[in-house]
């Protein structure tokens, strides 16, 4: 991954710049969960949500805004970015590891979504901490 952290800044993508994008992409997640959980449960999960999965979903919204907001504050201050990261990775791989559990009761299109975008997610926050600690 590393190599791919290199290949961006070809592009005038550096470490920052991909944290921002991973930090809006997961505020902007939280917010559709914390606005529309029903929406949102239903295209993930394949079933009618609940009141319970509609108060999981926002809870689960709740945390992506926070971490994400946390990330973007860290970065403008400068100040323990690798130490959010981490946290968004951990998030990210825990997420990964529910839809494994649960994949085989999930849409078979959403399932495959779901886990590269969580995986995908929790790799790159993992490589961008790593490159922050050695900042």
């Amino acid at each position: 991954m590393a190599d791919v952290l290199e290949r961006m800044k070809r592009y005038d993508l550096h470490e920052e710049d991909l944290a921002r994008m991973l930090s809006a992409g997961r505020i902007a997640i939280g917010a559709l969960l914390m606005l529309s959980p029903a929406k949102v449960m239903k295209v993930w999960t394949g079933d009618a949500p609940t009141p319970g999965l509609k108060h999981a979903a926002r809870s689960l919204g709740a945390r992506d805004i926070a971490i994400g907001t946390g990330t973007l504050v860290a970065l403008e201050r400068g100040k323990d970015v690798g130490r959010w990261l981490q946290a968004q990775a951990i998030s990210d791989a825990s997420d990964a590891l529910g839809t494994v559990i649960a994949f085989k009761h999930m849409p078979r299109l959403g399932r495959w979504a779901t886990l590269a975008l969580e995986a995908g997610a929790a790799y790159l926050g993992l490589e961008l901490a790593a490159a922050f600690e050695d900042d």
